[in-house]
């Protein structure tokens, strides 16, 4: 294998690399969207298969790549001029919530629940998805939200329609003590519940729908 020719098609590829990211504009701190996942993709298949193959010589990968940034700055271009395309290419914020209202339809568009958005928010230090005013997945994939509240970690029992024993298990209560709290408050079916939240002797109730104008939580304070 000639490894002098492997290594000017690495050159060639690094310095088109970073030609290219001094022309897009992209840095570090630019949360990196599917369109340049995929570009990247892209330029990894052609410089892996291209690499070891001596018949593709430097000149070769060069127009190669060329092409392919050439096709992707052009579309970055589009991007930045058109709105509806950069709207078809990168997609729009999902709002999971908004002004305190839950909407457990755009739950399931983007295939998430509850108890997984309450750990990614954990990560970030939120204490419970009720002192939140909006929950938002960005065109990225990662979660924003927005608050003005402060409490202690909440626990998610009823997610989906479905009890979470795991949870019960925390917060010192079981499946017997939670049907009969929420049905003595008027809440006996389960299924029909998208998210029950718990903390400091508080329910806040999210019931599941299709509206459009999404639900709010009902805030239940348990007297001991």
């Amino acid at each position: 294998m000639n490894y002098w020719l492997v290594f000017e098609k690495m050159i060639v590829t690094i310095v088109l690399l970073l030609f290219y990211n001094r022309l897009s504009g992209l840095r570090k701190l630019a949360p990196m969207t599917t369109f340049d996942t995929i570009g990247n993709l892209v330029i990894g298949a052609i410089s892996g298969t291209t690499l070891l193959n001596e018949r593709v010589k430097p000149k070769d990968i060069f127009v190669f790549v060329l092409i392919w940034l050439g096709i992707l700055l052009s579309i970055r271009y589009l991007k930045g001029t058109h709105r509806v395309l950069r709207n078809l290419i990168d997609g729009q914020p999902i709002f999971l919530m908004r002004d305190g209202h839950l909407y457990p339809e755009m739950f399931r568009k983007v295939n998430t629940d509850s108890k997984a958005i309450e750990s990614l928010l954990r990560n970030k230090g939120v204490t419970g998805i009720h002192t939140l005013d909006e929950i938002i997945i960005e065109p990225n994939g990662q979660i924003s939200y927005t608050t003005s509240k402060k409490d202690d970690f909440s626990q998610i029992l009823i997610d989906c329609g479905q009890i979470r024993a795991y949870a019960l298990k925390i917060i010192n209560q079981d499946e017997q003590w939670l049907r009969q709290t929420l049905a003595a408050h008027g809440y006996s079916d389960i299924d029909s519940l998208f998210c029950v939240e718990y903390a400091n002797d508080t329910f806040w109730i999210y019931a599941d729908s299709t509206d459009d104008a999404g639900v709010t939580y009902t805030k239940i304070k348990i007297n001991h």
